[in-house]
């Protein structure tokens, strides 16, 4: 237990993002049509955050840690091993177990829990259309390589909430890209069908 406390009491004393009280300036320089400021500086701050929801420990994680700062941001999780209807409930178990382990009540609401499958069937681990289109845009375009499990499958559920209109065109979104390059060659001839189908 004195190690949960150790880390709740640094989680508080941690500034907030953007926050550069402590003398520096922690601004990086982004161009406006990113998101920034009108002065061309990135407040740090995000309008949402779209994260895979498999296991749950990312998702539950990241949403208990921003709730205990304070942070009310958005986190979308987009799911790649079992649907909406199973992944909702397991992401507030596994935020309530955190939040025990840290000495503290639930952090997060029903409310809290975004969680999405759009791009999810029709299984864990299947290559569809949308996350190979996500992978051949984010190559193409931004030298970004995802894995059709994980990475890949994030992108394709967050081009999927632009289209909804969930997250707004223009708006300051987190894509967190959470590893995942080693399954690409175990996709090798998959990937390589659809190349040579172009």
């Amino acid at each position: 237990m004195v190690a949960a406390q150790e880390i709740t009491a640094q989680i508080a004393a941690m500034q907030a993002p953007g926050d550069s009280s402590h003398g520096g300036e922690s601004d990086g320089e982004f161009p406006s049509q990113s998101g920034g400021k009108p002065d061309g500086k990135f407040d740090g701050k995000f309008d949402a955050i779209v994260v895979a929801s498999g296991s749950a420990l990312t998702h539950a994680g990241l949403l208990a840690g921003l709730r205990m700062l304070g942070d009310s941001t958005p986190v979308h999780g987009i799911c790649v091993r079992r649907p909406v209807t199973e992944q909702g409930p397991r992401v507030l178990q596994r935020e309530r177990e955190i939040a025990a382990m840290l000495g503290h009540d639930a952090l997060i609401t029903d409310d809290d829990v975004l969680v999405h499958d759009e791009v999810f069937f029709p299984s864990y681990g299947t290559l569809n259309e949308a996350t190979w289109n996500a992978i051949d845009k984010a190559a193409r375009m931004e030298a970004l390589f995802l894995d059709p499990v994980y990475t890949g499958r994030t992108l394709a559920g967050c081009l999927k909430l632009v289209e909804q209109g969930v997250l707004r065109k223009n708006s300051r979104v987190l894509m967190m890209h959470t590893g995942g390059q080693p399954a690409i060659f175990a996709y090798e001839t998959d990937l390589q069908a659809r190349i040579e189908q172009r």
